[in-house]
């Protein structure tokens, strides 16, 4: 950290995380993430952990736990730990979800092959009512065009989809929640004009 050697933080970083304590979990992973990077031997040790956390019942540990997964995670870790955040991207909680499919942007980074796996399941979270969900899944299927070119075919019939969607934002009335200077969601439309571009690039 700061070209200082960390070392001596490392283990214990390890013990906070096993703790059942939700405050001691939080700072263990908070403390993970800015000890340890993708090159630390010792990330290895935490990869169980993370699969534990990813299944537990409060839904701020699996969001500690996809938050390290997004930042840190291995092609190896990625591995291990893609179908355990896969799953979350059908948790009932739009926090759960939205941070599920970050985690996956990461995964799939390091193992491209990986994408077309999870496609339909990705597709799928367009239909989500959760802007900040539809912002991380849009952002995802980025990633997949520009990973994969396998996949794209696929992402291609969402076109209609995708068209509609932004249709709805322009038509949308004043939205406290996600208007920005009388723009609704201009971060959503943003990414999507992002997406029908290079489909259409890739079409030409």
């Amino acid at each position: 950290m700061l070209g200082y050697p960390s070392h001596f933080g490392q283990m214990e970083c390890l013990k906070l995380i096993a703790s059942p304590n939700f405050p001691e979990k939080r700072i263990g992973y908070l403390a993970l993430m800015l000890l340890l990077d993708e090159r630390t031997e010792v990330l290895t040790l935490v990869t169980n952990s993370l699969k534990n956390d990813l299944q537990h019942e409060s839904q701020y540990v699996v969001g500690l736990a996809l938050t390290s997964v997004g930042n840190l995670a291995t092609a190896d870790m990625g591995r291990v730990l893609v179908a355990d955040v896969a799953s979350q991207l059908q948790s009932s909680n739009p926090y759960v979800r939205k941070k599920a499919a970050l985690a996956l942007i990461r995964i799939l980074k390091r193992i491209p092959e990986l994408s077309e796996d999870y496609v339909d399941g990705i597709i799928g979270l367009l239909k989500d009512r959760s802007h900040g969900v539809l912002i991380a899944a849009v952002q995802l299927i980025l990633e997949i065009v520009s990973l994969q070119s396998m996949a794209i075919e696929r992402i291609k019939r969402i076109v209609p989809s995708l068209v509609k969607m932004l249709r709805n934002l322009l038509n949308l009335g004043y939205s406290p929640e996600h208007d920005v200077a009388g723009i609704a969601d201009p971060f959503l439309q943003v990414k999507l004009l992002h997406l029908l571009a290079l489909l259409g690039c890739q079409s030409a």
